[in-house]
């Protein structure tokens, strides 16, 4: 897990950590979630997997975007900091309208995983100041990736 200021912050939102940085509170900031997850370190183990689930989708979400902006603009990379305000009236209109929808793209998905913005900013607080819950954060993305490879590698090994 990084800072919020990791090689690549030159996505939506504009922060990252492989844990995913990330505030919701008018914030464009959004994760960068390439790492992995844990069980319960002084926390509930259910909200933890909630808090996972959730960064994996806001981090699938951004890739998402990212991948469609470049693809709209036929560019190969993403320019660094794209969605700064001080930089973002300078971008492109779909930097700008992905930028500002995104927050509440965030807000719906953490929603969706049973957690509440205030929840989320601070588990996301504790994987910043506390190694042994990023520890366990970590474990429990690597866990949760296991488990959705498991899933999909059954299903194409289901017969019609």
């Amino acid at each position: 897990i990084g800072s919020r200021h990791d090689e690549d912050n030159n996505e939506l939102g504009s922060f990252s950590s492989s844990a995913g940085s990330y505030k919701i509170s008018g914030a464009p900031y959004v994760p960068n979630i390439s790492g992995n997850v844990v069980t319960n370190v002084n926390g509930d183990e259910q909200q933890i997997t909630r808090f996972c689930r959730a960064l994996k989708a806001i981090e699938k979400e951004r890739l998402r975007h990212r991948e469609y902006i470049k693809a709209e603009l036929r560019i190969r990379e993403l320019p660094q900091r794209m969605s700064d305000p001080e930089i973002l009236p300078a971008m492109n209109p779909i930097i700008q309208k992905l930028s500002q929808e995104f927050p509440k793209t965030a807000s719906r998905i953490i929603s969706q995983n049973g957690l509440h913005i205030e929840e989320f900013n601070a588990l996301q607080d504790r994987v910043e100041k506390n190694i042994l819950f990023r520890y366990a954060v970590q474990s429990e993305i690597r866990k949760i990736e296991r488990e959705s490879k498991n899933t999909t590698t059954s299903n194409k090994n289901k017969k019609p």
